[in-house]
């Protein structure tokens, strides 16, 4: 049973751990791409696009931590402390988005926004039960 549920564990691991990287690589690009326009600016603090860009950067690149973190615990079979923390912490990056697409006024019933947030929210649900499944082997 234990190798079943080690299995099980490195699996959605993995999956979780690519899912989270590629999103943080595409969130890191269109945040980038905002902060590089001329009316937002890298260092504007008092445009609220600007600090949004910027938290988004921060958080995407925690969240690429947090993926590599996940795909080598798949690939070791092993968890470790910082997994454990990650797990805990990541639904608040999905929570934030939402809230500040709210605030701003974006969020819209399409496809591509709606498929961002089932990746969103079913990446930390998934990358919690694989660090819940992987057991260490005697």
């Amino acid at each position: 049973m234990r190798n079943v549920a080690n299995f099980i564990g490195r699996l959605l691991l993995l999956i979780a751990g690519v899912l989270m990287i590629l999103a943080a690589v595409f969130e890191i690009i269109a945040s980038i791409n905002t902060l590089n326009s001329p009316d937002v600016g890298w260092w504007n603090w008092g445009n609220q696009q600007a600090v949004s860009a910027f938290v988004l950067l921060v958080m995407a690149g925690l969240e690429g931590i947090a993926g590599l973190t996940a795909f080598f615990a798949a690939l070791r079979g092993r968890r470790s402390f910082f997994l454990a923390v990650f797990s805990l912490l990541l639904i608040a990056l999905p929570i934030y988005s939402i809230v500040t697409r709210v605030q701003a006024g974006t969020l819209t019933a399409n496809w591509d926004q709606i498929w961002k947030l089932i990746v969103q929210f079913a990446t930390p649900i998934m990358y919690f039960v694989g660090c819940l499944l992987l057991v260490r082997r005697n």
